[in-house]
């Protein structure tokens, strides 16, 4: 799924989880790309098992077979389509 960004106000796991779970991903191993998730998330995100953060420059085939739900910013959609032709 496309998304501008995900902005974590609260710096609690819970509510980065609780984000995820409403996007339909509970559950369910997600891979974010881009600037998707903010710092804040970022941080409380690798306390997450299901949950992998990239950059769309750090972004692998591996990781893309690995998730069960692509999250990804607009911006980083067009940085992947340049670099992957």
């Amino acid at each position: 799924m496309v998304v501008d960004q995900l902005n974590i106000a609260e710096g609690k796991t819970k509510v980065l989880g609780n984000v995820l779970a409403n996007l339909g991903a509970h559950g369910k191993s997600v891979l974010t790309v881009g600037g998707a998730i903010n710092d804040l998330g970022r941080r409380h995100g690798s306390k997450l098992k299901n949950l992998k953060i990239l950059q769309s420059r750090d972004l692998n085939v591996y990781d893309l077979l690995w998730c069960e739900t692509l999250v990804v910013t607009q911006e980083a959609l067009g940085e992947i389509q340049e670099l992957w032709g």
